[in-house]
């Protein structure tokens, strides 16, 4: 373990490298913009893991009808909390404010396909009871109304004030209108359904291009550069960057460049980001630096590249 050690208000010299009290501000700010990133990372792990709870799931009696209503829940509020927690991330009012990452989430979102129809549908579904009455036996799966969900819709007309949101609610109707012309009529209800795995499947696909999509936009605009920063800063404790680094202010205050480092590359390497430029850019920054996290010691590199 190598330590470099520094008085707050002091210059400290390691290894001919001087270190002042500017770096613990700077590491900081680092730390909070690569956690901000893991938790994009962890809210979508969440998402696929409801996805993945609700298509594995299939109601085999009438008692099961409401733990099918549950994971479809779970997973619609999982879809929103994914939304929202891009928009308070990475939105104007954040210190993370990013133009392209916002960009990129209004135009899947203001398509207003599939991704749109199920935050409108979740929103009805939590405020409006408006969750599938009725499931097919063959298939374990149930419905969505969409006669129901566009009266509903229908009604907000109503009390939207703004032209806005009128025109947002307008254009989702409008899809809804589409999908009722080649949906299939139920028999109990002879309304025009589609079973709900349909829907979340057809959702997130466009939460996952948009997930890798802004991904990488983010990795290239401010991750990649905070990555070089922890790599510097470690290859100038320790020039070999095998040991592990540890900074510490009147000692007190300690941060571990190396754990905070390996924990967002860790976080892209074992999760589902479908860019595989972005860990094969990691992997050569590794390489480039020489640096060995500990889990590089173990690990074939074609299991990492990957």
């Amino acid at each position: 373990m190598l330590i470099a050690l520094y008085k707050k208000d002091e210059d400290y010299v390691h290894n001919g490298v001087i270190f002042d009290d500017s770096i613990s501000v700077e590491q900081k700010a680092k730390l909070q913009e690569m956690e901000t990133f893991i938790f994009l990372i962890v809210t979508y792990r969440i998402l696929n893991s409801a996805f993945k709870r609700q298509m594995d799931f299939h109601i085999r009696s009438n008692e099961e009808y409401w733990v099918s209503v549950e994971t479809v829940l779970n997973c619609l509020n999982a879809i929103y909390s994914f939304k929202e927690y891009i928009k308070e991330s990475y939105g104007k009012k954040s210190p993370f404010y990013s133009k392209d990452v916002v960009a990129i989430a209004d135009r899947y979102y203001y398509a207003f396909q599939w991704y749109t129809f199920a935050c409108y549908y979740r929103n009805k579904m939590v405020h409006q009871a408006a969750f599938a009455k009725d499931y097919n036996p063959e298939t374990g799966d149930t419905y969505i109304d969409l006669d129901e969900f566009y009266v509903l819709l229908n009604n907000d007309l109503a009390h939207k004030r703004s032209v806005k949101q009128k025109e947002h609610v307008e254009n989702i109707m409008r899809f809804v209108e589409e999908l009722k012309k080649t949906a299939p009529i139920n028999e109990n209800t002879q309304h025009r359904c589609l079973q709900t795995k349909y829907v979340l499947h057809q959702a997130l696909a466009e939460i996952k291009a948009m997930f890798n999509e802004i991904c990488l936009t983010l990795y290239r605009n401010t991750i990649q550069n905070d990555i070089k920063w922890y790599l510097d800063l470690i290859k100038e404790i320790d020039v070999e960057g095998k040991d592990t680094a540890v900074i510490s202010i009147d000692d007190e205050v300690e941060f571990y460049p190396n754990r905070e480092l390996e924990n967002v590359i860790i976080a892209i390497y074992t999760d589902t980001i479908g860019d595989a430029p972005i860990k094969e850019d990691i992997y050569r920054l590794l390489k480039d630096y020489g640096y060995s996290p500990i889990w590089f010691r173990w690990a074939d590199d074609d299991s990492l590249r990957i």
